[in-house]
């Protein structure tokens, strides 16, 4: 039908509706819909189900033009009134959009599996207000379910006989997966979606011609639906292989470079998705802004033309030789925070990648006490090709200055690592570390027991020997699902481990291995909501070097020099609620001048040898605004300890309280704005059950350990029981 026949029919059929349905009401029975005017207004849009719902109503609404009020229309009438906040307005009602909707709706239904549902309407009409309340009726019917599946060749045969005999069980398998369907819904996107995968598996496999065509054959009324055959019939064409692989577009970058990187080879079969995975590989290269892998057109011919071979180009556009880029933000945390890069993308040639790349996080403007200063330098060389094509090796030398809750010191050393890659979400990599810190002040969270005097403890640190070599060999995987394209939300789970091993001895300073793993994810709730949740822990195992001696002597020169490997719980991407690092043990900091302690403003964490930190947050659109803003609202929890005594003895006053067995639970509600300068991310996270120094002030609760007296002497502040996370620009 063309598309002037189709609008003429529409039309028809919405003059037909006008004249023969008289579904509108106005408290009065038999009102006609011509009592309506041009100036008439929406007053409600709605949905009615007599027989139930199965389709989302967010969808349902998205076929609809007729637009109500929306939510909260009062609210946002009355904030009208206010600057630059414009004041919402009604719609005018249509009652040709109106029918026109109607036949949307059921063309909707019937391509979702359901070819008896029927839609009507009804609309009530205030006479004082000149406003209408409308409601689209709908019975779906019963659905059309599959029963079984036909997959034929062209002449109504077996398609498994026309394909190559090695093929045949692999295709058997196959079609056992695709009888697993039996039941579901057959909606016009369920058909087009199995005649696709039977396409895939041919075009995979050696058939780059592989076409189908599907009937619907429905058989019966099966009581709660009624019972389909869905035939489908297959040119699968000549089985082929692949020919000439040529290169176009490439003008730095060696031909054998962008080559390696597609897993096909001439005399290879053919397969549609390992050209996909090519095209993904080039695309990792750092030189390739764009890169399209296919078939040429003229060589996969008619079936009478003498060719079992298909050419595959591969065509690349090349980004710039060199790269500048840099990023600014903002972070409570971290202050004022800015990258700054320079990279050659075809260094020495083969692709690799030259980055030399400086960071700065600043602590200027940041409100939390916690706020620490760093600040690096680093060159990375890439390698993307290392023995095969998902490989890639980094090496990297850095050197770094850091000032924060665990020292002021300069670190130096070199990273090399092996990357495995299976996608940009999925990769493992093994990496080997060699680096020197050097110790220039130890903050003074002490490791303290009854069996140490607090204040010399904190006042004899810097006469330790915390300089450190660390020689660590670690493994770090990521693993994830991510959303599939397509209209609406989709779940997504992620899962992260690491396992890292420091020593020997004649290498590195300490000696530890450690084990830190999460898993998380997102689960919608329909289009609008979803729920996003993640639970981690870890534990480190000290031995050897970083073993206390047995009188304890040595502990808290052991345990700082741990303090790069301790973990710790707390700010804007873990537990909310708290500063960073600030769940668990902490102390209060002191200064010290002419022998005399004084008592700082800020807490200082301790960490610990074992964490486990979750959450569950809710997340909804922003309401009144359009694009990707979001609310959200949480329950964050975590705890971190040290099981072994030998560091953290549990009779200390100071500590008892923050060494318990007791989890920690903040809740709070955040909000993200998008901007053109980047995201926007602000969270209120509130303390549910805080220990004693959660909700005291580190000051005063210094004062009194100088006086002698009891934390709880202290009073509390309810005021620290919430914390703000705020940062701009994504840095944190």
């Amino acid at each position: 039908m063309t598309e002037r026949a189709f609008s003429l029919t529409v039309g028809l059929v919405v003059v037909l509706l006008l004249f023969a349905t008289p579904a509108v009401t106005a408290g009065q029975e038999g009102t006609p819909l011509f009592l309506v005017d041009s100036e008439t207004e929406i007053g409600s849009v709605g949905f009615a189900f007599p027989e139930g719902r199965t389709l989302d109503a967010g969808d349902l609404r998205r076929q609809i033009t007729l637009e109500g009020p929306g939510a909260l229309f009062g609210l946002r009438s009355l904030l009208g009134v206010l600057p630059l906040i414009s004041s919402p307005s009604r719609s005018r009602f249509d009652p040709p959009s109106l029918l026109r909707d109607v036949v949307r709706l059921e063309r909707y239904y019937r391509d979702q599996g359901f070819p008896e549902a029927s839609v009507t309407y009804e609309v009530i009409l205030d006479g004082d207000d000149n406003r209408v309340d409308v409601a689209y009726v709908v019975t779906e019917g019963a659905p059309l379910l599959l029963d079984s599946m036909l997959v034929e060749d062209p002449e109504g045969g077996r398609l498994e006989d026309a394909l190559a005999e090695e093929l045949r069980p692999s295709w058997r398998e196959f079609v056992a997966e695709l009888a697993e369907e039996r039941g579901a819904r057959l909606s016009s996107g369920a058909r087009a979606r199995y005649q696709d995968r039977i396409s895939a598996w041919l075009r995979d496999r050696g058939y780059p011609r592989a076409s189908t065509s599907a009937t619907v054959e429905v058989l019966e009324d099966a009581g709660g639906g009624s019972l389909a055959r869905f035939r489908v019939t297959v040119e699968s064409g000549r089985r082929m292989r692949v020919g000439a692989v040529r290169v176009q577009g490439n003008q730095r970058l060696a031909e054998n470079v962008l080559l390696r990187e597609v897993p096909l080879r001439e005399g290879d079969w053919f397969s549609r998705a390992r050209l996909a995975e090519g095209q993904s590989e080039l695309f990792g290269l750092d030189m390739v802004r764009v890169a399209v892998v296919g078939t040429e057109p003229d060589s996969v011919r008619d079936d009478d033309t003498p060719n079992d071979r298909v050419a595959v180009r591969i065509r690349v556009t090349e980004g710039s030789l060199h790269l500048l880029s840099s990023r600014l933000g903002w972070g409570s945390g971290s202050g004022v925070s800015g990258d700054v890069s320079w990279s050659h993308r075809d260094f020495l040639g083969g692709a690799r990648t030259l980055e030399l790349a400086t960071e700065a996080r600043t602590g200027y403007l940041a409100p939390e006490a916690t706020s620490a200063r760093r600040y690096g330098l680093s060159a990375s060389l890439r390698q993307p090709w290392l023995g095969d094509r998902r490989v890639e090796g980094v090496l990297r030398p850095f050197v770094e200055y850091r000032d924060d809750l665990r020292d002021e010191s300069v670190q130096w050393g070199t990273e090399l690592s092996a990357l495995y890659r299976r996608g940009a979400r999925r990769n493992v990599t093994l990496r080997y570390s060699l680096t020197s810190r050097r110790v220039i002040e130890a903050k003074a969270g002490a490791v303290v027991g009854q069996d140490f005097d607090f204040l010399d403890v904190l006042a004899s640190v810097d006469t330790l020997d915390l300089d450190r070599r660390t020689s660590r060999l670690s493994a770090i995987g990521q693993w994830s699902r991510a959303p599939q394209g397509g209209e609406g939300p989709h779940h997504d789970w992620n899962l992260f481990g690491s396992a890292e091993v420091a020593g020997p001895p004649v290498l590195s300073t300490v000696e530890y291995g450690k084990l830190v793993g999460q898993i998380g994810g997102y689960l919608p709730l329909g289009r609008s909501l979803g729920v996003r949740a993640r639970i981690g822990g870890g534990r480190v195992f000290p031995f050897g070097l970083s073993v206390p001696a047995p009188d304890g002597s040595d502990r808290l020169e052991v345990y700082i020099k741990l303090r790069d490997a301790v973990l710790t719980a707390g700010g804007s991407q873990d537990v909310r609620g708290w500063g960073t690092d600030l769940l668990g043990p902490k102390a209060p900091d002191f200064s010290f001048a002419d022998g005399s302690a004084v008592p700082t403003s800020r807490y200082l964490p301790l960490g610990g040898l074992a964490r486990w930190s979750g959450s569950v947050q809710l997340e909804a659109p922003f309401p009144f605004l359009a694009g990707g803003h979001g609310l959200h609202v949480f329950l964050d929890g975590g705890r971190v300890w040290t099981p072994d005594g030998r560091f953290l003895p549990t009779d200390g006053a100071l500590l008892a309280d923050q060494l318990g067995a007791r989890a920690r639970w903040g809740t709070g509600v955040g909000v993200s704005i998008g901007t053109p300068v980047g995201a926007v991310q602000l969270d209120v996270g509130y303390k549910l059950n805080p220990s004693a120094l959660d909700v005291r002030d580190a000051r005063a609760i210094g004062q009194a350990l100088l006086e002698g007296r009891p934390v709880t002497d202290v009073p509390e502040r309810p005021i620290q029981r919430w914390h703000l996370h705020l940062s701009l620009g994504g840095i944190s």
